[in-house]
């Protein structure tokens, strides 16, 4: 009944959607938008984030970490240990009130919310890992954090200049 013709002058074309649209970046980013990516790339592109991490004591290397499952929670649900630390560094949360272990990002721009991940895949990597399984390898020996993009490139090209190989993204 309510159906109208379509101007034909007005139709565009949207463009393709492309690797880097998956791209989460906390430091202009609310908690809210980066949950909407991972709920609306799911599948490809994937949404990733950009890290810097390590699972030893060696200085942290950059990585695009492809991410699943998230939330949204208030800052305040932190332990407030965790309300302390730098936004940049992630926090892991147990599970609590049927809700399972997760890895928190704090937005810059949103420091009232905090976005929860459950499960990651690292570069190179095969398989998925859980929230719990990433904070015993990649943040219990110095604190995995996110990076901007500048930090990001320099990282990047830190790991090219040390392994002669260009690092995949």
């Amino acid at each position: 009944e309510s159906a109208e013709p379509q101007d034909e002058n007005l139709v565009t074309l949207a463009p393709l959607i492309g690797k880097n649209e998956g791209l989460m970046w906390p430091h202009n980013e609310t908690a809210i938008q980066m949950r909407d990516k991972v709920r609306g790339f799911h599948g490809w592109p994937g949404a990733s984030l950009p890290l810097a991490i390590t699972g030893s004591a060696k200085p942290p290397f950059g990585a695009r970490v492809k991410v699943f499952g998230a939330r949204v929670v208030k800052a305040t649900e932190l332990h407030p240990n965790d309300q302390s630390r730098p936004l940049e560094e992630l926090v892991f949360v147990k599970a609590r009130d049927g809700q399972p272990e997760a890895v928190g990002v704090r937005p810059a721009t949103d420091p009232e919310h905090v976005l929860l991940l459950q499960r990651f895949q690292i570069p190179g990597k095969k398989s998925e890992v859980s929230a719990k399984n990433f904070y015993k390898g990649y943040m219990t020996k110095q604190p995995a954090r996110w990076t901007p993009p500048e930090e990001e490139v320099a990282l990047a090209a830190a790991a090219t200049t040390q392994t002669g190989k260009k690092v995949r993204k």
